[in-house]
């Protein structure tokens, strides 16, 4: 459950910021005649996520072969998402301002054009994501903690966005996505030994022995024995950063 949670928290917490930010721009700068647009926007992204997510959770069961591009696709775009992320996390909001302006400041039908396609490749890229991660994890550990873990997730959340909302300037969103990263880097870690656990179960490894690589793989997957291990350093690690972090400030105070 407590993967499905995190990886629904944070990727929702990105979309949720998105389409934030969104509406709060065009209500700031009067342009609440684009607001339906946003929303259609945001409304297909979703569902073109969610019909993604079936879609992948229909394939994924087919073989192992499958199941190991998944899981390698899954970790690619977790790697990739979360450089971007760090690097321009705390920029995020200025970015989309940025854009959502350029878009804007055009002939109404080019404006609700530009408007609904931003949006869309912005939420949809996350709800991708999400819905490739999910779909391979669903195949691994079977779907018991997926309601309980993406609906925890979800609430948790739309809470933190509303409270950005509200209290923006004192929420530490640097630290929030750098303390996540840990978690994800090591997620994607899993997922890459995973795939090759995968590919050579179907002896798709060129160059080494598929049946040595296979049994050296298996403790490590999401059922494997030394996953609650890896598990608990998913947990323990972000929340050690995140203890450490605020250590030094105190202790840079202190010093002060």
């Amino acid at each position: 459950m407590l993967d499905y949670f995190v990886i629904v928290f944070r990727e929702g917490v990105e979309i949720f910021l998105i389409v934030a930010i969104a509406i709060a721009f065009l209500k700031q700068t009067n342009q609440n005649h684009l607001l339906p647009t946003a929303y259609q926007s945001i409304g297909s992204a979703i569902v073109f996520s969610l019909g993604f997510g079936f879609i992948l959770s229909q394939l994924g069961g087919m073989s192992p072969l499958w199941e190991g591009i998944l899981a390698f696709i899954a970790a690619g775009l977790i790697i990739s998402c979360t450089y971007e992320i760090i690097k321009l996390g705390p920029k995020m909001g200025c970015i989309m301002r940025e854009e959502i302006t350029k878009l804007t400041g055009k002939k109404e039908t080019l404006s609700k054009i530009g408007l609904f396609g931003f949006l869309f490749l912005m939420i949809s890229r996350e709800g991708v994501e999400v819905s490739t991660m999910i779909a391979t994890l669903v195949h691994q550990t079977g779907t018991q903690s997926v309601l309980a873990g993406c609906s925890l997730g979800l609430l948790a959340s739309i809470l933190l966005s509303l409270l950005w909302v509200k209290y923006g300037k004192k929420i530490n969103l640097t630290l929030f996505f750098k303390a996540s990263a840990i978690y994800l880097i090591l997620f994607s870690a899993q997922l890459i030994f995973l795939g090759i656990h995968e590919f050579s179960e179907v002896e798709m490894l060129p160059f080494v022995d598929n049946n040595f690589i296979h049994i050296l793989t298996e403790p490590y997957g999401p059922e494997g024995e030394y996953a609650p291990i890896i598990t608990l350093l998913m947990l323990l690690l972000p929340m050690i950063y995140v203890a450490h972090h605020y250590l030094k400030n105190i202790n840079h105070s202190i010093n002060k």
